[in-house]
């Protein structure tokens, strides 16, 4: 059983939602007067950056404050989890990602003044009058030929079906055409033309759907556009749109609204022990970059690394789709294959060894522990440094985490141990 003097660092959405607060601590340290407060950063103006709350309403963030965004974790439709969301820096391409006055119509009237998913009034109904082939269309300007992400969000009209496109028009290639089959004000997506991820939809307030894709092999040096297609059954439905982004990246970020670049979450704070055993308990949500070919590796966090040669625990969502938790510099990882499921829990020992300072590392996600590692090839003699990093932080080009819990204690535990932590 893990006692509370056990903890020594815990936090995530869970707590802020309960406690009010997004970290807690019950260990004390064993010295006197040393600084235990959290850190945390995100250096841009306060329209950068979004959150969804439990009702599923969007809500600007405010410079330099924590992010607390609800999730479905069981794919009711219901936002039920409580989140740190956590991203790296983001740059949105999309010139006019609200006002759809701006974007070409072809055969296709927009009409402004519909309620949005930020409980304003900057959404379009889109009517067609030109069947399956109307739409409004805006130009994306992307850097490098790569797989590219692309985010918007559409409610039900009268529509049955409504297609989003990232066209080349200099190529004319469909580089990912995706149909969007509304039930009962509810969306499927299959892709029709051209390759890339269909993320899940995430429900949004007033039966909004936030939508994201991927288009592979876009050309930069092209003409690239973004094209919504109404109703591609030709009878001209209506759809609601708002808010599209797009970036230079393979998985999509959180909507951001203008042409912004949000600046990265940096959470930090002291963690004043040396090497000991230890356990540490995290979970987080199946965010896109858990599946996505090609993505960027996800750092849940990580102790002491601050770029030192050794002595840095940390644990990453590897871009093969494996956790993988390790030792920096000392020679001794363990990697082993992500369960399946929208909400994911991952526990890992260090098992430390106070005579020889050799460590061997362990994970369990649910199944239980892997067989551990190889002896570290060094001693741990100390930590880099007494920082803990929760997500990708400032030093670390990786992609974002969404994380409910996050709890290191004391000893070798057990994912049944820290799941009764109250």
């Amino acid at each position: 059983m893990i006692a509370p003097s056990d903890v020594l660092f815990r936090a995530g959405g869970r707590i802020l939602a309960r406690q009010g607060v997004p970290v807690r601590r019950l260990f004390l340290p064993a010295r006197g007067g040393e600084r235990m407060a959290e850190l945390f950063a995100r250096a841009d103006a306060a329209t950068c950056a979004t959150l969804v709350d439990r009702a599923g309403t969007l809500r600007t963030a405010a410079a330099a404050r924590l992010r607390n965004t609800w999730w479905d974790s069981a794919g009711t439709g219901v936002l039920d989890l409580p989140t740190l969301h956590l991203e790296q820096a983001a740059t949105q391409l999309m010139p006019d990602p609200e006002n759809f006055g701006n974007w070409t119509a072809i055969t296709c009237n927009p009409a402004a003044g519909q309620a949005d998913p930020f409980g304003g009034a900057g959404a379009y109904l889109l009517t067609p009058t030109g069947g399956a082939t109307s739409c409004v269309l805006e130009v994306v300007a992307f850097t490098g030929n790569a797989t590219k992400a692309v985010l918007c969000h559409l409610r039900a009209g009268t529509s049955t079906q409504t297609d989003v496109l990232v066209n080349d028009s200099t190529a004319v290639v469909e580089r990912h055409r995706i149909r969007v089959t509304w039930n009962a004000g509810v969306p499927t997506i299959t892709t029709l033309s051209g390759a890339g991820v269909n993320f899940l939809a995430q429900p949004r307030v007033g039966g909004w759907w936030e939508i994201s894709m991927q288009a592979t092999g876009v050309v930069a040096a092209n003409v690239n556009q973004v094209k919504i297609f109404p109703d591609d059954t030709g009878a001209n439905g209506t759809v609601f749109a708002f808010g599209v982004n797009a970036w230079n990246a393979v998985t999509p970020s959180s909507y951001q609204r203008g042409v912004t670049t949000r600046a990265v979450d940096n959470f930090t704070a002291p963690i004043n022990f040396g090497p000991m055993a230890l356990s540490v308990y995290v979970e987080l949500v199946r965010t896109p970059v858990f599946d996505a070919a090609g993505a960027a590796a996800a750092t849940v966090f990580n102790i002491a690394d601050t770029g030192g040669a050794q002595g840095a625990l940390g644990l990453i969502i590897s871009a093969n789709a494996q956790f993988q938790a390790g030792v920096q510099g000392i020679g001794t990882s363990v990697a082993i294959g992500l369960p399946a499921g929208r909400l994911v829990e991952i526990m890992g020992q260090l098992i430390y060894d106070p005579t020889t300072k050799l460590v061997r590392v362990a994970l369990d996600v649910g199944g239980g522990l892997s067989a551990p590692s190889g002896l570290s090839i060094k001693q741990l003699l100390s930590w880099d440094s007494q920082i803990i990093r929760v997500g990708p932080g400032a030093t670390f080009g990786t992609s974002g985490v969404a994380i409910a819990d996050l709890i290191v204690a004391r000893g070798l535990r057990t994912m049944q141990e820290f799941r009764l932590v109250p």
